[in-house]
């Protein structure tokens, strides 16, 4: 599986309660990412939200981020 050329992608996830355990599933989701070609920050992001859950209103807080990135052409 290869990713489509122009892709851009948005990962993240609160390190508190369920996400807790995402960190290693989303390095490998980096790490394959990296190995398409992808560039850190400019094809893709992979953030953890220090402190966050996983829940509305984490997501409701941070969504600023994600929605400048893909589609505000903005660099993360």
């Amino acid at each position: 599986m290869t990713v489509p050329k122009g892709t851009r992608s948005w990962f993240d996830y609160g390190t508190d309660g369920l996400g807790a355990g995402y960190g290693p599933t989303h390095d490998a989701v980096r790490a394959w990412l990296l190995a398409q070609g992808l560039v850190a920050g400019t094809g893709f992001v992979v953030r953890p939200y220090r402190g966050a859950t996983h829940n509305d209103a984490s997501w409701r807080a941070r969504l600023d981020a994600p929605r400048t990135f893909l589609f505000g052409g903005g660099r993360h």
